[in-house]
């Protein structure tokens, strides 16, 4: 069982979105969860929120459906 885990959340103004920073922002808080040896992280993302999901995808998450929400989980 993996004991070093993390949930991640993140917001970003609409003004800000489609310029690359939050996937920049995820990178750099998953470099920071590989070198304080975190071993997992996930978080909760609503199904409609198609552009939360793809900056995850962009790191190769795997996805778990619950209720009306994705849970998506990245082993680092």
């Amino acid at each position: 069982k993996i004991t070093q885990t993390a949930r991640i959340g993140y917001w970003i103004t609409s003004k800000y979105w489609n310029k690359g920073y939050t996937s920049e922002a995820f990178k750099q808080i998953l470099n920071l969860a590989k070198a304080n040896n975190i071993k997992f992280v996930s978080c909760l993302i609503s199904k409609e929120n198609r552009e939360s999901k793809m900056i995850w995808q962009k790191f190769n998450a795997k996805f778990e459906e619950k209720d009306n929400n994705v849970i998506p989980g990245i082993y680092l």
